[in-house]
């Protein structure tokens, strides 16, 4: 089992990476709240910017999500792990949206754990194109 610090109102708590049946379930929870964000998002391009009415059910559909957005995040930690759980009021309180959202990154790359995996593959594909490496001349 991994286990990652985050840093919330001025406090470091450990947080448990969850089981695969958990973890599915906790990823259940992300598509109501972004799945719409994602799909309208992705429908936005099809958007005519002349229409005023068009731009406005674009950004209508869009801002609810994002303004909640802080709100969801929190809620989503706290979902996620009973550490957090215990210090809701706490942190609800006393932490700041930008250390909400780091949280909240960290937490998934316990939820999705193959972004571990991307990074390596990133750090080869770097490497290839930096091309072999011949020593000092």
């Amino acid at each position: 089992m991994r286990t990652i610090t985050v840093h919330l109102a001025g406090r470091a708590y450990e947080v448990a990476e969850q089981p695969s049946r958990r973890n599915a379930a906790w990823r259940a929870q992300l598509r109501e709240p972004f799945g719409a964000l994602v799909a309208r998002l992705e429908q936005a391009g099809e958007t005519d910017i002349t229409s005023l009415e068009q731009v406005a059910t674009l950004v209508r559909e869009t801002v609810g999500t994002l303004l909640a957005a802080p709100d969801t995040l929190a809620e989503l930690l706290f979902a996620y792990s009973p550490a957090l759980a215990a210090e809701r009021e706490h942190i609800l309180e006393e932490a700041y949206d930008s250390e909400l959202m780091a949280a909240f990154t960290a937490v998934l790359g316990l939820a999705y754990p193959f972004g571990a995996v991307l990074q390596k593959v990133k750090g080869l594909a770097d490497l290839g194109q930096k091309g072999p490496t011949t020593g000092p001349s």
